[in-house]
């Protein structure tokens, strides 16, 4: 197979623990978005930060980027990983802390993820709004994940399936599990007083519920043809 290398525009410099770092480079590699470790530093290339036309546009670009790539890998690895922006800087293909350009390559889960994400608002939306927990979260991140299902059109309300059902149809969910995640943070989400409701969800419950339908409807997404995205 040939391989195609292209040299970035920019490049994140990010900061975060050794082992959290080496993880994220060892899960995107070369491919885009792609990442190395050096120095105890992680440089990021993608070509969605390539469209930054200033440095202060990349760097506005770079925090967005570095915000959307841990969410997304909590999302599919179920841990959170803090990573501080450093610094962007416009490429060097002779630096020794670079990437040294993208090949093309299998994409991992992880860079499938965050391309899908890019490419789709709702998922993004999904995908950060889970990130962030909490019963406002953990709801936006349910909403997102409705409005997608309608956007790439999996049901239709003339055959008489809402997103509801069609979670439901999917194994994903149940009709009552549905109904405490969604009586649970609406409650919490818009209630002051912290009186719980005697069906309730814990928080860790509604957080495991809202990934595991992430996850599944992430990877539906990913089997759909190029042309559903």
């Amino acid at each position: 197979m040939s391989i195609n290398t292209q040299i970035s525009r920019w490049v994140i410099q990010a900061a975060g623990a050794p082992s959290d770092l080496q993880r994220i480079s060892s899960e995107l590699g070369k491919g885009d978005p792609s990442g190395v470790v050096h120095n105890q530093s992680l440089y990021l290339e993608s070509s969605e930060l390539d469209k930054a036309s200033s440095l202060v546009a990349a760097e506005w670009a770079a925090f967005d980027f570095m915000k959307l790539l841990s969410a997304a890998f909590e999302v599919h690895f179920d841990e959170s990983i803090p990573l501080n922006l450093v610094s962007v800087r416009e490429s060097d293909s002779d630096r020794a802390d670079h990437t040294v350009g993208r090949h093309a390559a299998e994409p991992s889960l992880l860079q499938r993820t965050v391309q899908l994400a890019l490419a789709r608002p709702q998922a993004q939306t999904a995908i950060l709004a889970y990130a962030s927990g909490g019963p406002d979260g953990l709801f936006r991140a349910y909403e997102a994940m409705t409005y997608e299902i309608l956007n790439l059109r999996l049901t239709t309300s003339s055959a008489g399936v809402g997103t509801r059902e069609w979670l439901i149809e999917q194994g994903w969910i149940t009709e009552a599990e549905d109904d405490r995640f969604l009586s649970t943070v609406l409650h919490f989400r818009d209630c002051l007083e912290r009186q719980c409701p005697g069906d309730a969800l814990s928080l860790k419950e509604a957080a495991i519920l809202v990934r595991r339908l992430l996850v599944n409807l992430l990877r539906h997404c990913l089997e759909l043809p190029l042309s559903s995205h």
